[in-house]
């Protein structure tokens, strides 16, 4: 596994900075510095005197707990959870501290990035959330690491390993976006952590079971939506997706994700016709496949924090509506973008009725 040094923190710095790396150095307070990669159990893995920030590392650093043969990745539970030791460490003992969320949060993304991970936070608000928590001692590491691995994915993109070096975070990607967000402070209460589903009988709601707040309600609507959903693909023979979601969320017939995309002219019958199209493109799968399509997974994450950065205690289908688009090369996302629903005019849309009804809502 890949560590991170002081010059790295003094390079990521200077982009959360926004300014050289001499400057960041100047400011930087160093002992903080070594104190919290040494909490982390990552001073070991690069040593700040053995290069200036900005100054390639030297190849030939030794294999850490998780490394694969040869220089591969690091497991995703082992990436996960030194990634959040690292952030953790740098909000107990932060060597900026008028900076201390961005940076925490920059230097994990960093770190993943190097390890060969990407973290797929289709939500940058809800990972706000999740690193302020951290540092307020709402949330602890091991429930971080839980939530942040599951969002991981590996980057094929570019090499990892020893002797690799990977530029910094660029102002303009969505990790960069989330460690400027963290700078924000938009600060919420309490707030789930996925994920384990339950659609209960009858007239119980069922719900999101998360490890950090227990159960999270759906809506009778949401709930409905679901059953509909289920309905669907079982009717096709074929995983339950995204495109599958969208179908029931559009036969519920009421609900604030249903008025949205009323607002926007998209009506039940074209939404069928079009996945009805998408599902023909589609490949066949075979009998004994899982309920759920792998797609499927990372709209549920999406669903559950789409609730926690608005703020909300329950998953109601404008939840749904607003998860699909987490993925815009999914079968829904690509449907309601082309009926005229893209992301922005679906939540622009969610706004206004949020706002017409008298709720407050974040973006």
């Amino acid at each position: 596994m890949i560590g991170l040094d002081v010059a790295d923190l003094v390079v990521i710095a200077s982009e959360v900075l926004g300014c050289d790396t001499g400057t960041a150095l100047a400011q930087a307070d160093i002992t903080a510095a070594d104190d919290a990669l040494a909490r982390a159990g990552l001073a070991r893995m690069g040593r700040a005197s053995a290069r200036a920030p900005g100054e390639p590392r030297a190849t030939g650093a030794g294999q850490a707990r998780g490394m694969g043969p040869g220089g591969a990745s690091p497991h995703r539970s082992d990436a996960s959870e030194a990634a959040v030791a690292l952030m953790d460490a740098l909000l107990q003992r932060p060597p900026f501290p008028a900076h201390r969320e961005q940076m925490a949060v920059a230097a994990g993304l960093q770190f993943l990035a190097v390890n060969g991970w990407q973290a797929n936070l289709d939500v940058p608000r809800a990972a706000v959330i999740v690193i302020e928590r951290l540092a307020s001692g709402q949330l602890t590491p091991a429930q971080a690491a839980s939530w942040l691995a599951a969002r991981l994915s590996p980057d094929s993109s570019l090499p990892a390993g020893p002797g690799y070096r990977r530029g910094m975070l660029r102002p303009t990607s969505p990790l960069a976006q989330i460690a400027r967000a963290v700078g924000r402070r938009n600060r919420r209460g309490t707030r789930p952590s996925p994920l384990i589903i339950h659609i209960g009988p009858g007239d119980t709601p069922g719900g999101v079971i998360t490890p950090v707040t227990g159960p999270v309600a759906f809506t009778g609507h949401a709930k409905k939506a679901l059953v509909l959903a289920r309905q669907e693909s079982s009717r096709e023979g074929r995983p339950r997706g995204p495109e599958h979601i969208l179908l029931g969320l559009v036969s519920v017939g009421d609900g604030l994700g249903v008025k949205a995309l009323e607002r926007l002219g998209v009506r039940p019958e074209a939404v069928r016709e079009q996945v009805g199209q998408v599902a023909v493109q589609e490949p066949d799968h075979p009998s004994g496949d899982p309920p759920e399509a792998p797609q499927s997974l990372r709209v549920w994450y999406a669903m559950v924090d789409e609730a926690v950065a608005h703020g909300d205690d329950y998953i109601g289908t404008e939840h749904f509506l607003l998860a699909l688009f987490c993925d815009d090369d999914n079968a829904a996302a690509r449907v309601l973008s082309t009926l005229g629903a893209g992301e922005r005019a679906v939540r622009a849309a969610v706004e206004e009725l949020l706002a017409e009804s008298g709720r407050e809502r974040s973006a």
